[in-house]
């Protein structure tokens, strides 16, 4: 059998927590590691179809952070299960709301919740393998949503022809424009994002104008990488690029009122770019 990108909804449930949220996704892991707590990582898992992936924390000194690290090593799809779970320092006040109140936007959500690697799926045992940062049971996931994100994970393993003629018509190849359009988007709505969350607001024409350099710096992060000429959106380097990219404007340079001027925008991504390049050449 063997497996392709996939997810599945996510969902609130019970937990030793007061409730949590859960999501599943499969595709490639991706460990970054804490600076600060160098055996601790946040686990990515990249889908094609979505702008932002899920991810969640996961201990590397542990057997399933051990195999993790293999799997990112040999590239191999992992199928996992993530939790969004209240944060133990709340105020009762706090504890005592809804897990889905206190993921109502991305504000209230960091405040008050942290996301957590809950556990990865054993196609041998056909069971959830979960971390100590799971607080809920297995019994406590429904057999709809695990069977769900496995059929969405599972691809042909049969030869097409024993389903069709011959004469099958090929697919067509989608060109890179078409990608680069989609790519746009993400960068467009990630920035209305950041204009809710640091209250200005851009016209459209400045808003397109942003992404494209977004665009672009993603672009040049990839060739710096991979020494290509020109970007290639259809390789897997380019999805790295451009999650360095938000990584960058969410956790370290912010896209706050100062891109509404030239001058404060071309600082922006300035600054972002020199902290990618040097994160680029770290060895």
């Amino acid at each position: 059998m063997s497996l392709k990108p996939a997810l599945v909804q996510g969902i609130a449930i019970p937990s030793h927590s007061g409730g949590s949220w859960i999501t599943g996704s499969t595709g490639t892991p991706i460990l970054e590691r804490s600076r600060k707590t160098p055996d601790m990582a946040r686990l990515i898992l990249e889908v094609p179809t979505m702008d932002y992936p899920y991810y969640g924390w996961v201990s590397l000194n542990t057997k399933i952070g051990q195999a993790l690290i293999k799997m990112e090593e040999s590239k191999t799809l992992v199928t996992a299960i993530f939790e969004q779970k209240k944060k133990d320092s709340l105020s009762e006040e706090m504890k005592s709301k809804d897990i889905t109140e206190l993921r109502a936007n991305s504000n209230i959500a960091k405040e008050n919740t942290i996301k957590v690697l809950a556990g990865i799926y054993d196609y041998s045992s056909k069971k959830w393998l979960l971390t100590d940062n799971a607080s809920f049971d297995e019994k406590n996931v429904p057999d709809s949503w695990t069977s769900t994100l496995i059929h969405n994970s599972q691809d042909v393993d049969f030869s097409l022809e024993d389903l069709a003629p011959k004469d099958i018509t090929p697919k067509p190849v989608i060109p890179q424009s078409v990608d680069r359009q989609s790519y746009l988007i993400n960068f467009y709505m990630f920035i209305k994002e950041q204009e809710l969350k640091y209250g200005y607001e851009l016209t459209d024409e400045r808003r397109k104008l942003i992404a494209t350099k977004l665009l672009k710096m993603a672009d040049g992060f990839q060739q710096k990488v991979t020494k290509l000429t020109t970007p290639n959106y259809k390789d897997y380097s380019h999805t790295r690029a451009r999650q360095l990219v938000f990584q960058v404007l969410e956790n370290f340079v912010h896209l706050d009122e100062k891109v509404t001027t030239d001058e404060g925008l071309k600082a922006v991504l300035n600054e972002s770019i020199k902290l990618g390049l040097s994160l680029l050449s770290w060895n």
